[in-house]
């Protein structure tokens, strides 16, 4: 696969303008920063047909999938219908889940609504990934051999813990890309890129990243951890690069 992870944020109130989402900025850069390679970003209203569509669209060049909303009790709630479309799996009560649901719900409200189970619906097969701050669990299905879907609910305050809780090395097999930042002043983006030439022809396989600011610019490089040269091009470019860091 090309990337490691797409990311698919979920939600007519997203699509429709009436929220910034926020969620997917900070789930790649948390992966990002963990050493993970990120492709596409979808953003999806809250139609079944589409979420599996979506879901297909990123099977094709990225090993696993996260989706975020649409683990909700309401009618809109689609996200787990259509994960179970796309794996061909049924849709089974998870009990812990629904334990949790009952309890929540009691303890705040009084009593349990129908629609509430909803909640505890996950594809046959899925793993549970505890959300200690809502209703709604989330959960990971292996759609493949050692290829996931990772659902989590929309709420920034529910979903942002669950992320910075889950550990996502140890349930993948992926090789962990290192990233090297560097913040560079005084040169012309095209005539930073001329320099690095000189890099790129030694080292073939490197590729660097650019990025606008106000006063600099943001330099990247992404290399594999167990890239033997990473060392020795890293020393290059700041050798190259010294009067401009």
């Amino acid at each position: 696969m090309k990337y490691d992870f797409g990311i698919i944020a979920i939600g007519d109130e997203i699509t429709d303008g009436d929220i910034v989402n926020t969620n997917t900025t900070i789930f790649a850069k948390h992966l990002t920063a963990n050493g993970f390679n990120i492709g596409f970003h979808v953003i999806c209203n809250d139609n079944v047909k589409d979420i599996a569509s979506s879901i297909f669209f990123l099977k094709n060049s990225h090993h696993s999938i996260i989706t975020i909303g649409g683990l909700g009790p309401t009618e809109d709630d689609l996200t787990a219908e259509a994960i179970a479309i796309f794996s061909n799996k049924e849709l089974v009560l998870d009990q812990d889940s629904w334990m949790k649901i009952e309890q929540r719900m009691i303890g705040k409200y009084g009593k349990v609504t129908l629609g509430a189970k909803k909640q505890a619906l996950f594809p046959e097969g899925s793993k549970t990934i505890i959300n200690n701050n809502g209703s709604a669990n989330g959960f990971k299905l292996e759609f493949e051999k050692n290829r996931y879907i990772y659902a989590f609910p929309g709420p920034p305050k529910e979903c942002i813990p669950m992320l910075e809780n889950l550990d996502f090395e140890k349930q993948t097999h992926y090789k962990k890309v290192i990233r090297k930042k560097w913040d560079i002043y005084r040169i012309g983006e095209s005539f930073l890129a001329e320099k690095l030439e000189i890099i790129k022809q030694k080292y073939p396989f490197v590729s660097f990243k650019y990025r606008i600011a106000d006063s600099y610019i943001e330099l990247k490089y992404f290399y594999p951890s167990e890239c033997s040269h990473s060392e020795n091009i890293i020393k290059e470019v700041e050798i190259l690069l010294k009067q401009y860091l």
